[in-house]
Formats: C-alpha cells, sequence, structure tokens
C-alpha cells in the first residue's frame, strides 16, 4: 500500500496564517467598496428625489415640496406627497428611493417620546429653510415667517399647521437665488433638516444644550457615509436645488471667526446666501 501525503500540523497552521492575514488585509478594502456601491445607490436616489420634485413643482403652480414630501397621497388630506412622482409609498416602505442603503445596513435608527423615526420610510430630509424658512425668516428665497409664527404657525392655517406643512412649501422654484449652492434634501435620519433636528458642527449633547432638549432618547443621526467610529460623523450627500447631486463640500462643516461673528458653512449651503 502507498503512503499517501498529508499535510502537517504546522503546515495546516501556516495556512490557516496565511488566510487570516489575507482577510485582514482585504476586509477593509472591501468593506470600503460596499460602501462606495451604496453611496452611489444613496445617490442614483436623491437623483430620483430631485427628478420627482420637479415634475412634481411642474404639476403643482411651481411651488417647493411641503413639509410632508414623504406621506402618502392624501395622508394629510392634502396632494403634497412625492410618491406618484419617485414610485415610493409609506405602505411599500423598505427597499424605495427614500431610504439610503448605508442608513438600512447601519440600523442606528431610534424613536423618542416626541420624534418617530423609522428606516423603512425614509432617509432623507428636505431643506426646511426652503419649505418653510424655520419660521425665522431664514431663507433662500423669499423672506420668512414672523419669529413668532414657529414651525407650528396658524398664521396661514391649513389642516392646523400651516399651508407650507401640507400643502407647498413657502418658496417657488424661481425664488431660490443660488439654485446649485442650495441644498434641496440630504442624508437625515428625519424628514425635515434645521437647526435644533440638524447641526453638522455640534455633538448630540452640544445640540441639546444648546436647544435645552432634556429628553435622553435624542438622537438623530446624519451624514452616516463612511463613519470611522459611532462618536462622530461620516460624510454626507446631498441633492442641491438645481438637481445635481454630490457629496457635501469639503468645507460643508467647518466654521470660521469673521469680524468677531462666528460663521457656519454649512449655513451658507441652507439658507445664507
Amino acid at each position: 500500500m502507498k503512503n499517501t501525503k498529508a499535510f502537517t500540523l504546522v503546515e495546516l497552521l501556516v495556512v490557516i496564517s496565511i488566510i487570516a492575514i489575507l482577510l485582514a488585509v482585504l476586509m477593509p478594502a472591501l468593506n470600503k467598496a460596499k460602501e462606495q456601491g451604496r453611496m452611489v445607490v444613496c445617490r442614483n436616489n436623491e437623483k430620483a428625489l430631485g427628478l420627482g420634485a420637479s415634475l412634481w413643482s411642474n404639476d403643482h403652480d411651481g411651488w417647493v415640496v411641503a413639509m410632508d414630501w414623504f406621506k402618502d397621497v392624501g395622508d394629510n388630506g392634502y396632494e403634497s406627497s412625492l410618491g406618484p412622482y419617485i414610485g415610493a409609498t409609506d405602505k411599500a416602505k423598505k427597499n424605495t428611493v427614500k431610504v439610503c442603503p448605508t442608513a438600512m445596513h447601519a440600523r442606528f435608527f431610534k424613536s423618542d417620546k416626541n420624534f418617530r423615526s423609522d428606516e423603512t420610510r425614509y432617509t432623507y430630509a428636505v431643506n426646511a429653510y426652503i419649505v418653510y424658512n424655520g419660521g425665522v425668516g431664514k431663507s433662500p428665497g423669499r423672506p420668512g415667517l414672523p419669529t413668532s409664527g414657529g414651525l407650528n404657525s396658524t398664521a396661514e392655517p391649513m389642516d392646523g399647521r400651516g399651508v407650507y406643512w401640507t400643502e407647498h412649501g413657502r418658496n417657488k422654484v424661481t425664488d431660490i437665488r443660488q439654485p446649485a449652492k442650495t441644498v434641496y434634501f440630504i442624508d437625515h435620519e428625519y424628514y425635515f433638516a434645521i437647526e435644533w433636528l440638524f447641526d453638522p458642527t455640534l455633538t448630540i449633547q452640544e445640540i441639546k444644550s444648546k436647544y435645552g432638549i432634556t429628553d435622553p432618547n435624542y438622537k438623530f443621526t446624519t451624514r452616516w457615509h463612511q463613519k470611522k467610529s459611532k462618536n462622530e460623523y461620516g460624510i454626507g450627500n446631498i441633492l442641491w436645488f438645481d438637481g445635481h447631486v454630490s457629496v457635501e463640500p469639503s468645507d460643508f462643516a467647518q466654521s470660521a471667526v469673521i469680524s468677531g461673528v462666528r460663521k457656519y458653512r454649512w449655513r451658507y449651503y441652507f439658507y445664507e446666501h
């Protein structure tokens, strides 16, 4: 009988070690490639949102979308939904153009007593300074509402929350001064972005302190692509008002003191121009 050759224990250990080293080297590159793919899908989703918003505006006298852009037709009593224009409804929920694949993969969504965030419904936020002017006169287009109006103003009542929440936004497409430099939609866990829900220069704790938020569960995640740790931001994809989509500008989260006043660059892209 012939002797059959076999691996020795040492040889097996060497092979296993080589495989482990190769995996350690290749896995980060593979994960990075996967994330790059998810970012491409995310940008395509935002392009679809931009096209849908443009078609919606054409059908609604040139207005920008309302705050309730994400709801199904008739959910707020008015035809403000983007659903028919982007082929995505809340009833379908998962895997629609309203949901970023990186956000689904990360599973970081939370709920608290004041806000409901749900990764199966939407992971993009409309620029509230376009839609509602933040209730404090900040806008890249028309002058804003009185400072006393707030987000729940009934100064222009409709469904108890105002026409800009349920029917159409505050601005018309032609009102926006610099469409190529104005955010329309951005990666965000909530459906609209405004300072007390979105501030890329502050940590969650700093936002809570600045705006007097006491809810221990308060946490809104934003700019989640290519995050290196749970406690820091990554980068975000942005749909600009002129319809093009890109990764956020390199200075997006920067600030500087100019003539004794601190200027936040992200505000420039939202409304301060």
